[in-house]
């Protein structure tokens, strides 16, 4: 019964998904990025993502998306801070660590050489961004070390990207 129940409303849910992501995709800007969020990704937005990243098929594509999501975690992190929601800024740092983290992580693994200028280029924005965001905050407190995390995660990054 439950195999039944999950064959028919697999379709459903996957033709679901694709669109609420496609529409979602295109309201999600932050300088350098040209993506605007006007909110933090929430549970539902994030299982999206990764099914929309599950049916990238070819490496080039899924470099791109992630390097899309690396993107839009940039621009909640700035959101956050441009609107004074500083409970959220170790949370949200973390993510964005993290996806840079996977971006960097499959470009590798996969070699996937054709992205290497691009990758190149989001860092160099990422950089300028991170660091204006560090000027926000006292030095040495805790928010401008999460901040400082993420500057020495897109430095790594790029050096290992580099290398490939």
């Amino acid at each position: 019964m439950y195999r039944k129940t999950i064959r028919h409303l697999l379709p459903l849910i996957i033709i679901l998904t694709i669109f609420v992501t496609q529409a979602n995709l295109i309201k999600a800007e932050s300088p350098g990025t040209n993506i605007h969020v006007d909110h933090i990704a929430g549970g539902l937005e994030k299982v999206q993502e990764k099914i929309t990243l599950f049916f990238k098929f070819n490496s080039t594509d899924k470099a791109k998306y992630e390097e899309f999501l690396a993107n839009k975690r940039l621009a909640e992190l700035k959101y956050i801070i441009d609107n004074n929601l500083i409970d959220y800024v170790e949370e949200v740092g973390s993510r964005y660590e993290t996806y840079i983290g996977s971006l960097t992580n499959f470009v590798v693994d996969k070699k996937v050489i054709s992205e290497k200028d691009n990758l190149f280029k989001m860092y160099s924005d990422h950089q300028k961004i991170l660091e204006e965001i560090s000027k926000k905050f006292e030095h040495d407190s805790g928010w401008w070390l999460v901040i400082q995390h993420d500057i020495n995660i897109n430095k790594i990054s790029a050096d290992r990207v580099r290398k490939l």
